[in-house]
């Protein structure tokens, strides 16, 4: 796959900045503690010395805050374990963690809601395809969120690259994506596309292990560069992630036609929408 993106890597520099930005607001910590022994000064020596300040936001709840508070103590600079010259360091997660869900679903959505794809047509079903062990090919998962009927992976994903074909045939797939006016939305190619392949999404992650499902997701990319992956993850990110949005999350749902001919038939999925970092 050409340019294939890690599932990670597009937004680890954006977890950096957002764990940096909120350990300075909320710990009142200061440069020294990013700063390399070689590089340490007068100054920077005695301001390692002030005491870090107490988490005190009041958007917590009180046993993480009391946890918080008691890492800070045990750890921190303040602590009689402390050595400047061997400072201890935080290592951040992001989806589910520093961010309330997870970026990269959120992605996958606008990037079907947008038909943000670079795969050529005739090479879709082999792009879904990839990673997956053959003899899984055929494993099965309920087509209504996991329920009732059961469905193999083989079809389904026969099925998403066919109505992709279909899209793409008719100029709505372009790598940037575009906002799809409702004729789009309500078509039967978009509606098999868009609900086959986060279904997909679900039905690997339940009936493999993290090596498959994990990497499934960023052959989604194929065709794009990373500077492509990024602009559509920063508009992605930038729309649901607005503050002025509020810290909310609202649950969303595809469902495939029922008088689409297909080879798996109809099947819904349903997923949470919505970024948010805690404070």
């Amino acid at each position: 796959m050409s340019a294939t993106m890690n599932r990670k890597s597009v937004f680890c520099k954006a977890a950096a900045a957002v764990c940096a930005v909120s350990v300075l607001m909320a710990f009142n910590c200061f440069a020294v503690l990013a700063a390399p022994p070689e590089a340490m000064t007068a100054d920077t020596v005695a301001m390692a010395s002030v005491k870090v300040k107490e988490v005190t936001s009041p958007h917590l709840e009180p046993s993480v805050k009391t946890a918080l508070n008691a890492f800070l103590k045990t750890y921190g600079n303040t602590s009689p374990d402390y050595r400047i010259e061997n400072r201890p360091y935080a290592v951040f997660d992001f989806d589910n963690t520093t961010s309330v869900m997870d970026v990269e679903e959120q992605l996958m959505i606008w990037q079907l809601d947008h038909l943000a794809f670079a795969v050529a047509p005739e090479k879709m079903e082999d792009v879904l395809k990839t990673g997956i062990p053959a003899a899984k090919l055929d494993l099965t998962y309920g087509a209504d969120d996991g329920s009732g009927k059961k469905v193999s992976i083989r079809s389904a994903i026969a099925d998403a690259a066919k109505a992709y074909g279909e899209l793409y045939a008719g100029g709505y797939v372009s790598v940037a994506g575009r906002e799809q006016p409702a004729s789009v939305r309500r078509s039967g190619s978009y509606q098999e596309f868009v609900a086959k392949m986060r279904w997909l999404y679900d039905a690997i992650g339940e009936t493999m292990d993290a090596s498959v499902s994990y990497p499934w997701v960023t052959y989604w990319f194929t065709g794009m560069t990373p500077e492509q992956v990024h602009a559509l993850a920063y508009q992605c990110d930038s729309y649901y992630g607005d503050p002025a949005k509020g810290q909310t999350w609202t649950k969303g749902a595809y469902a495939s036609p029922k008088d689409y001919v297909s080879a798996a038939g109809p099947v819904t999925v349903s997923f949470k929408q919505g970024i948010t970092v805690t404070p």
